[in-house]
C-alpha cells in the first residue's frame, strides 16, 4: 500500500503483515524485486522524483533513490532482472 502523505508499507496477503515499510513522498507504487530490495515510485514534490530501493529486511531508509523524474507505477518482470 502507498500514501501520498508519505510512506508505504509491502504487505503478505491474506495475513496483512509488512514485510517492509519506507518513507517515500508522493508514494504511488510499490513493488518487490530481486534480493530483497523493495522499490517505491516516488512521484514529483519536494524530495520526489525518484525510486527509493529499500532492503525488505532493513526496512525505513532507503539503500540508494534512483533518480526518475514524475515517478508513478513499476512493475518487476523476475524473467529480465
Amino acid at each position: 500500500m502507498t500514501s501520498f502523505g508519505g510512506g508505504c508499507a509491502l504487505l503478505e496477503l491474506p495475513s496483512g503483515k509488512a514485510r517492509c515499510w519506507a518513507k517515500a513522498i508522493n508514494a504511488h507504487s510499490i513493488e518487490a524485486v530481486s534480493e530483497g530490495l523493495i522499490a517505491v515510485a516516488s512521484s514529483v514534490g519536494n524530495r520526489g522524483d525518484k525510486v527509493p530501493l529499500v532492503d525488505e529486511k532493513v526496512s525505513i531508509d532507503p539503500l540508494v533513490e534512483l533518480l526518475l523524474p514524475s515517478a508513478h507505477g513499476m512493475v518487476w518482470y523476475d524473467a529480465r532482472n
